[in-house]
């Protein structure tokens, strides 16, 4: 063999390291960043997991706080339903007020109603639940109260001017009697809620 192609040829790898064509077959290459797809495969089943416990905590009624103006005392709820629902039965009989000829004949369906809501306020008062509830409850009945004043005050005005508007009172820059009907629709007592009869 001339020498010049013992000095010239690139030396073989697998004569190098000793371990030729035998060897060749044995060797596994090194996975490409499969580090990272694992990793990424663990972030994903966590997120999926940490997502199914929440709606399921959720749906079982974990982290929702109770509303403080929900009543505990359900059996009072229903009581007071059926005391309001008598009133507004009667109430509901009466002469629309927005439509009443004259403003006498206005002030007199209002001062009817009125007697009406006094003594659903003061039936409802006789029966106030104990603890937190009680205390929720003499508010509602107190912004009630305040509201069917608001009722007698806008009578005495009608009487003297057909023009006159009605006005409620405000509880925290909230109309009263926004406050009342929040009270009673959130605790299911939708017949306890303002009447809505003087237009």
């Amino acid at each position: 063999m001339p020498p010049s192609a013992l000095s010239d040829a690139p030396p073989d790898p697998a004569r190098a390291d000793g371990g030729g064509d035998a060897n060749r077959g044995n060797r596994v290459p090194a996975p490409r960043g499969g580090g990272h797809r694992r990793f990424g495969r663990i972030a994903l089943i966590t997120v999926a997991l940490a997502t199914l416990a929440y709606w399921v905590f959720v749906f079982m009624g974990g982290g929702v706080g109770k509303n403080p103006d929900y009543l505990s005392d359900r059996a009072w709820v229903r009581g007071a339903e059926r005391t309001c629902r008598a009133a507004r039965t009667r109430i509901d009989a009466l002469p629309r007020a927005s439509t009443t000829p004259t403003k006498e004949t206005r002030a007199s369906v209002i001062e009817r109603a009125d007697a009406e809501l006094r003594a659903m306020v003061r039936r409802l008062g006789t029966r106030v639940p104990s603890g937190s509830d009680g205390t929720v409850v003499r508010a509602w009945l107190k912004d009630y109260a305040n509201y069917v004043r608001d009722r007698e005050d806008y009578v005495r005005r009608l009487r003297a001017n057909g023009r006159a508007r009605f006005f409620v009172t405000d509880r925290s820059g909230k109309p009263v009697d926004e406050v009342i009907d929040d009270f009673a629709s959130m605790n299911e007592m939708r017949s306890c809620m303002t009447p809505g009869d003087v237009g």
